[in-house]
């Protein structure tokens, strides 16, 4: 029988490797999730001036003058702040979420384009969307 088994091995070719183990599903999602943030920050850092970029990228939002004069400032991630003429100070908190239906998370960077968009093209429909916090 022995040489029935050499004969397999020199005539046979070898069997498939052994399936890798999966990779579990939670760190393809935070992978996932990973990337995704890093294309939400470009396309913000994108659509930014100078200024702004500077701001976001020491932690401080940005600031938005809509098309009435009113100074906003956006934080990805955190609330919007209708701000007085001068931008020193916030009058109002505003917390406006901007998500698709059925979605359970996007990058809070997509979420301030969205935001930016709405308050430079039509202020009053971001207002209506708005929950004031004070």
């Amino acid at each position: 029988m022995s040489g029935l088994r050499d004969l397999k091995e020199i005539f046979l070719p070898p069997p498939d490797p052994p399936e890798p183990f999966p990779e579990p599903v939670f760190i393809s999602r935070e992978r996932e999730r990973r990337a995704a943030k890093a294309r939400a920050r470009n396309t913000l850092l994108s659509l930014l001036n100078e200024e702004q970029r500077e701001s976001v990228e020491q932690g401080l939002g940005f600031e938005v003058i809509a098309k009435s004069g009113n100074r906003y400032r956006i934080r990805p991630g955190n609330t919007v702040q209708k701000l007085d003429p001068s931008g020193s100070f916030p009058l109002v908190t505003l917390c406006v979420r901007i998500a698709p239906k059925g979605e359970q998370w996007f990058p809070a960077d997509d979420e301030a384009i969205a935001q930016k968009l709405l308050l430079e093209s039509d202020e009053e429909a971001f207002l209506r969307q708005a929950i004031r916090a004070r």
